[in-house]
């Protein structure tokens, strides 16, 4: 028998191998993590990607890093359900969370089914279950676990010409909004890694977003029926999360993208399920500056894309959207905060002043814990990066 390790990034390598040692698992297979590169490798000394993990069989055991599954959330306990079937003749073993909204192994269980067993180490329990197969959750997971071989192929083939106006609307009709001629349609060339990256952020960031998205609309009681805007959505993902997911009352998203590369490659993903949600995920492509909405709005989201606007364009942009906004709605901007350890867009980064002076004009800004389901005061949040959210009062 082999076991082997999945984590967040390799730092998580050694915690894994911990909680393996609280249980009886066999020799130490190979190591999959979110920094590895996607797609087969040859030599199996070097670390694969874990939404894409090679050279497993059936029998072999999984050990999960405790940063890729927090939330109980559907989301989560569906990238839980997929690593479970890529062993549905072994077992998974994993910790619980212990933070605000975690996953403990009570959530677990009704994901897997009763553990083989429970262990205490590292003041977390930990627990190992039997593999099983694959069962569709009714989240984006579903839409990975069916095509994440198609759409990485055609990722890789896809050029500039499948990303006009008219190959777009002939795909996929009634998914993209008439926009002006100003949108990004260049292909670039990813390599394996890039191509890992790329769906970590995509697919496993999102998950967490759209976790901690569903608490925030909980939390401050926000009405069914939602019209949401998210700006940069790249795939589109948070948003489908967010329509997938019944319990945050978004009845229609719609991602200002300048880059048709991304909403194809969500489109792509999606494939049969995307005919599912019809016309309520969707996309405008072009510059979100260029935007003036056509309706009241429930909730706006930022998530990592107003470093890429112009600073002025960017407050420009905020206040229209402010203007869109319904009454009780929110606007919600999730950025990191500028620190010396982020190496890329580094110098458009934000510093913490800055960003809460452009949202401050609105009113009230709460802060909400990227990481956890719990609110933050601003001494707590510090530079940490977290959700900012600004109520619009009637």
């Amino acid at each position: 028998m082999t076991h082997h390790l999945v984590a967040r990034n390799p730092a998580e390598f050694e915690i894994a191998s911990s909680i393996a040692s609280h249980f009886e698992v066999g020799s130490v297979g190979r190591r999959f993590s979110m920094a590895g590169p996607m797609g087969d490798l040859d030599d199996a000394s070097t670390d694969g990607h874990a939404l894409l993990p090679s050279g497993i069989e059936r029998s072999d055991d999984l050990v999960l890093g405790p940063s890729l599954v927090t939330f109980d959330s559907p989301m989560h306990l569906a990238l839980v359900g997929f690593w479970a079937s890529l062993v549905p003749d072994g077992r998974i073993c994993m910790q619980e969370t212990t933070i605000g909204g975690g996953l403990s192994i009570e959530r677990m269980v009704a994901e897997l089914g009763e553990p083989e067993a429970v262990r205490d180490g590292d003041g977390r329990r930990c627990a190992i279950f039997r593999g099983r197969p694959w069962e569709p959750s009714g989240t984006v997971v579903d839409w990975w676990e069916a095509r994440r071989s198609e759409t990485l192929r055609a990722q890789r083939e896809v050029g500039n010409r499948d990303l006009d106006v008219k190959s777009l609307d002939a795909r996929w009709p009634a998914h993209f909004l008439p926009a002006g001629g100003e949108a990004d349609r260049d292909v670039s060339a990813f390599s394996a890694r890039e191509i890992g990256s790329a769906w970590s952020y995509q697919l496993w960031a999102a998950s967490a977003k759209v976790s901690v998205l569903r608490w925030i609309l909980r939390e401050l009681a926000v009405k069914d029926g939602l019209e949401h805007v998210d700006v940069g959505p790249g795939p589109g993902l948070v948003g489908a999360g967010l329509l997938l997911d019944r319990t945050t009352g978004v009845s229609r998203s719609t991602g200002l993208e300048l880059r048709a590369i991304g909403p194809w490659t969500g489109c792509e993903l999606a494939g049969p399920g995307l005919h599912g949600l019809g016309e309520r995920w969707r996309f405008r492509l072009g510059s979100a500056s260029s935007w003036r909405g056509g309706g009241e709005i429930g909730l706006v989201t930022a998530l990592g894309s107003l470093l890429y606007v112009p600073r002025s364009e960017g407050i420009d942009l905020l206040d229209r959207m402010w203007d869109l906004l319904a009454s009780g709605g929110l606007l919600v901007v999730h950025e990191n905060i500028r620190h010396p350890r982020y190496v890329v867009d580094h110098d458009v980064m934000f510093v913490r002043a800055e960003l809460d002076a452009m949202l401050e004009r609105f009113g009230e800004v709460q802060r909400f814990a990227a990481t956890a389901c719990r609110r933050l005061t601003a001494e707590e949040a510090g530079d940490k990066t977290v959700f900012r959210v600004v109520v619009k009062q009637g």
